[in-house]
């Protein structure tokens, strides 16, 4: 395997995990290895975080997502998968500019 790629996202992964903890709202993509809801394994998860638990409610408001589904473990964070991940995915790439694996708003 080449591990140019791999360095590339490791470096990626640890830009975002920084940005979120300055209170950026940061949108990350990564494969799903356990059970998800109804015990259904869905192939990907969209994580967004954010350290401001302010902004990233208001954005949870903006995309109709639920803010019981908040995680308040280590750095804030919604955890979505099925059409919801597909559909902030396709945000990032086509609006933000993200990668499909990162994304900053």
């Amino acid at each position: 395997m080449d591990r140019q790629p791999v360095a590339t996202l490791v470096a990626s992964l640890r830009e975002a995990v920084l940005r979120a903890r300055r209170g950026d709202l940061v949108a990350v993509a990564h494969r799903w290895h356990g059970p998800g809801p109804g015990g259904r394994r869905p192939r990907l998860v969209v994580k967004v975080m954010s350290a401001d638990r302010g902004l990233l409610l208001h954005w949870a408001r903006a995309h109709a997502v639920p803010a019981g589904w908040l995680h308040d473990t280590g750095i804030p964070h919604f955890d979505l998968w099925g059409p919801r991940a597909e559909a902030i995915l396709h945000c990032c790439v086509d609006q933000k500019g993200g990668s499909g694996a990162f994304c900053f708003y």
